[in-house]
């Protein structure tokens, strides 16, 4: 969350982020800021901030409100819902793990660093834990054979869209009217590993241009006004 930091004289003044991260001798207390450079705190420097969200907006832009009524995750540390996202925050934990047995060759690559000009191994990093292959297809309107050419990130995106229209007490079509999708991913390298290559359900479950356009057909809001994107 963005704060606005008040600062006794003599400390910079600005907009700040303060983070609590771990290490082998304990914890320290790290600011970030805006022309800051980065560094560790003193503990008298700890006491001295007073920390407020900063509402300042110019009240002469009239817009539309904006209210965000429900959200959902899957993250790296098994954390499937915003309750335990929030409590991992609140205890300061990493998820930072070693790379899972279970993708051997990626990992024997990482380790080796083949993947940095093997110069660099890579022998640990922050990692979806929960079984991808466990998606309800029949539910979003797909069979088997659709499901496996998904890429997994559309599989997390229509899982937790549909968390969030539940979330927000969505009961029919019309309380998605005007609806519109905007999405953001990772880069996709689903293809590479799929068995479907060169096919039409292996280019609509893996293209980026079909990430939005799915989960607004899921949705039904395809007569409506709201833009995919």
């Amino acid at each position: 969350m963005h704060f606005s930091i008040k600062l006794d004289e003599g400390m910079a003044r600005g907009n700040f982020w303060i983070e609590k991260k771990g290490n082998k001798n304990g914890e320290e207390i790290l600011m970030f800021g805006e022309d800051l450079l980065f560094r560790k705190l003193d503990v008298g420097e700890i006491d001295k901030i007073e920390m407020k969200i900063d509402n300042n907006f110019d009240s002469d832009k009239k817009g539309i409100e904006v209210v965000i009524s429900s959200i959902a995750c899957r993250l790296p540390g098994n954390i499937n819902s915003p309750d335990q996202f929030w409590a991992l925050l609140k205890e300061g934990r990493c998820t930072n793990q070693r790379i899972p047995a279970t993708r051997i060759a990626e990992r024997n690559s990482l380790i080796r660093g083949e993947f940095n000009g093997g110069n660099v191994p890579v022998e640990g990093g922050h990692f979806l834990n929960f079984d991808l292959a466990r998606f309800d297809a029949n539910f979003f309107g797909l069979s088997a054979l659709e499901a496996s050419a998904l890429d997994p990130q559309q599989r997390l995106l229509l899982e937790c869209a549909w968390e969030c229209v539940e979330q927000a007490g969505c009961n029919s079509p019309k309380d998605l009217e005007q609806c519109g999708v905007f999405i953001g991913f990772m880069s996709n390298e689903y293809p590479d590993l799929s068995e479907q290559q060169g096919n039409a359900l292996q280019m609509l479950g893996t293209s980026a241009s079909a990430f939005s356009g799915r989960l607004a057909h899921f949705l039904d809001c395809r007569q409506f006004f709201g833009d995919f994107l």
